[in-house]
């Protein structure tokens, strides 16, 4: 059996042989691999047939080509009992039925070599090919048992790491409930703290909204004390004094020039009182004590009104001192309530911010976390956690808004990373 126009190496082909559509036997390859094989008795490409029947070619490359190459079908009486023979190749496997063998066909096409067997008979011939056909059945028994054992081993492989991958699986699946039971746990706790840290603020703030508005009241009403003081007291009363002052200064400066005038007066008066006293002789009933006497009594007189000017003008001084302290008491009682007012619209007192790991310690979030070395993880997520006014905040959102979150929406999140890893 030798093939001709197929363009491909017949060591790699195999020929598929039908009787009567049941298959009986598959050769390859078509022709000897080497001289040994040719004396051997079961040569390479023979096989023995019955002399009847419909004998089936099919030609296929054996290493692993599903294509088929060609195929051919004669009736075996139609075949010579000796010698060679050329059948035509069709690549319609369902419409190849070679009716001339005597002609010249093109190629493809392939050679049969025929000759009759001397001993056996018709039935033994039978017997051979069903034998054949036997074998060629339990080797593909075979075959499959062999596979089906691979698939065997390699299901119940499969299922043994199923059955581990299902025990890690749980095993993990029970640390999370246990590790979540305890994060629920500790996050209720903080919602109670959180909860009753709130009310107090509420309350406070409260306390702090009233306080806020009699402040406001005691501001406005001191305001309004200081603008009428600036408008009446402090303006006029200081207009007033200044008025006043230049008045007593003017009245000082009279007095003085009266007293000079008066001193002259006295003067003139104790020499014209001399001169006139010595005339009427009675000048040895007074002496130079007697005219200071009465000098002395103008000078008393004078100094006595000086003294209550004077005494008038230290009132006023003082007055003018007292309006000034109450001035600036009003001043300071205003600067007061600004400052208070600037402490309550900043809620929170600049203090040193705490260390992260004792702000999570005192508000109790540390079984929520995991603490590693680079960092606090959460559910193997890396957080990026700072403390901003008191409060631990993840990015831009607080701690606590972002666990309630993750707790409510991560399990099966989380379920599903640790099957991916």
């Amino acid at each position: 059996m030798r093939c001709e126009g197929l363009g491909c190496d017949e060591k790699n082909l195999g020929c598929y042989i039908l009787i009567n559509k049941e298959l009986i036997d598959v050769i390859t390859p078509l022709i000897p691999l080497d001289a040994a094989s040719e004396s051997s008795s079961n040569d390479v490409g023979r096989l023995e047939i019955p002399c009847e029947g419909e004998l089936k070619l099919i030609l296929k490359m054996m290493n692993g080509d599903p294509l088929y190459m060609g195929s051919a079908t004669i009736n075996i009486q139609t075949l010579p009992t000796k010698g060679f023979v050329w059948l035509p190749l069709s690549q319609n496997i369902d419409n190849d039925i070679v009716h001339n063998i005597g002609g010249i066909f093109s190629n493809p096409k392939i050679l049969l070599s025929i000759s009759k067997p001397s001993a056996p008979s018709d039935n033994s011939m039978l017997y051979k090919l069903q034998i054949k056909k036997l074998e060629f059945l339990v080797k593909q028994l075979e075959s499959r048992v062999e596979d089906s054992n691979k698939f065997y081993d390699q299901e119940k492989e499969s299922r043994a790491n199923l059955a581990q991958a299902y025990e890690i699986l749980k095993t993990k699946y029970d640390e999370y409930v246990e590790k979540s039971q305890i994060r629920e746990i500790s996050m209720l706790k903080l919602l109670e703290k959180k909860d009753k840290e709130l009310q107090e603020n509420i309350v406070k703030n409260c306390d702090l909204s009233n306080r806020f508005q009699t402040l406001s009241l005691e501001k406005s009403v001191l305001q309004d004390t200081i603008q009428q003081l600036k408008n009446t007291k402090t303006d006029g009363l200081t207009s007033k004094m200044t008025k006043e002052i230049k008045e007593l200064e003017t009245t000082i400066a009279s007095l003085r020039s009266k007293e000079t005038e008066l001193t002259d007066k006295l003067q003139n008066l104790g020499k014209d009182w001399l001169e006139a006293t010595k005339a009427l002789g009675l000048c040895g009933d007074f002496n130079k004590e007697d005219v200071k006497s009465a000098e002395h009594i103008t000078e008393i007189n004078l100094k006595a009104q000086i003294l209550e000017l004077t005494e008038s003008n230290k009132i006023l001084k003082q007055k003018l001192y007292k309006a000034s302290e109450e001035k600036e008491n009003l001043s300071s009682k205003l600067f007061e309530i600004e400052e208070i007012k600037c402490q309550q619209n900043s809620t929170y007192v600049d203090i040193k911010e705490p260390n992260l790991e004792t702000t999570i310690i005192e508000q109790g979030v540390q079984e929520l976390l995991d603490k590693t070395s680079d960092g606090y993880y959460f559910n193997s997520q890396k957080l990026n956690l700072s403390i901003e006014k008191g409060k631990i905040v993840v990015k831009s959102l607080p701690l606590e808004e972002f666990l309630q979150v993750s707790l409510t929406s991560g399990f099966d999140k989380s379920i599903l990373m640790e099957n991916r890893h």
